[in-house]
């Protein structure tokens, strides 16, 4: 299943660089991959400098267009976000379509020529319920899965005028943290809803998010031991004073000590 999905990020490397173009100068979403900065009702979100995003017609409105244009470069920070984040939600689609091909044609007894061109099929015409899975995933590397239960309430709540004064993000910080925690103990110590989900498909979804926590587990333990052993560090310290210690003993902060040296990551 991993190899079929690396194959579909290598097979789509050209799709990924389409879809990061069109995105970035057309401002528009390739068909199958959700971006994040397209909303339901609305094809595209307000800017907020814009006319349309200030409710402003006439000579304020072509104002509001040219100074939002001219102070963004051409909205060029919009732009970067929605260029790198069809690039990625292309690569993961198409990967996810890959794995899932992968996984039925063999369950379904297919071999060899038989499975090559099972998997085509399936790949460039997918079921609906296939495709909706890899438009999930790719949501889910990119951290833009939908929120759920308290956790939508919350954004709800960020999303207001006064929330977004108090957490102006709230979505990709919060799957952050829920992609982390599904990699660790946490994921089964708290319910987590995707681990709950897995428990309840059983099959191929509970083994991988049980081998997601093992994996990540191992990784964190990892990782935490070669810090405890100073070969990796962190901020170090706050302090002027115990920085410069620190560089006087040959430690730098924020690298990984290889050998003789330190290499900042």
């Amino acid at each position: 299943d991993l190899g079929s999905k690396l194959f579909g990020y290598h097979m789509s490397g050209r799709e990924m660089f389409i879809a990061a173009g069109r995105a970035f100068w057309l401002r528009e979403e390739m068909s199958g991959v959700e971006m994040s900065i397209i909303s339901g009702k609305n094809p595209m979100r307000r800017d907020a400098m814009s006319a349309e995003g200030l409710d402003a017609s006439g000579m304020w409105g072509m104002l509001a267009d040219w100074s939002g244009n001219a102070l963004t470069l051409g909205r060029a920070p919009t732009r970067a976000l929605m260029m790198e984040d069809a690039f990625w939600k292309s690569g993961a689609r198409r990967g996810s379509l890959w794995e899932q091909a992968h996984r039925q044609g063999t369950a379904d007894g297919h071999v060899g020529d038989d499975l090559s061109q099972f998997i085509a099929d399936f790949v460039f015409n997918p079921p609906s319920a296939a495709a909706e899975t890899a438009k999930d995933f790719a949501r889910y590397v990119t951290l833009q899965s939908t929120m759920k239960g308290w956790l939508k309430s919350l954004q709800d709540v960020a999303g207001t005028r006064a929330g977004r004064m108090v957490a102006p993000f709230y979505k990709t910080p919060m799957n952050m943290i829920m992609f982390v925690g599904e990699r660790s103990p946490a994921a089964k110590i708290f319910k987590m809803q995707r681990y709950k989900d897995a428990m309840a498909e059983g099959g191929e979804a509970a083994a991988m998010a049980n081998t997601r926590i093992m994996v990540g587990t191992s990784i964190m333990m990892y990782l935490w031991a070669d810090y405890e052993e100073g070969l990796i560090t962190g901020g170090l310290s706050s302090d002027p004073g115990l920085r410069a210690n620190y560089a006087r003993m040959g430690m730098k902060p924020y690298h990984i000590r290889w050998g003789d040296k330190y290499i900042n990551y």
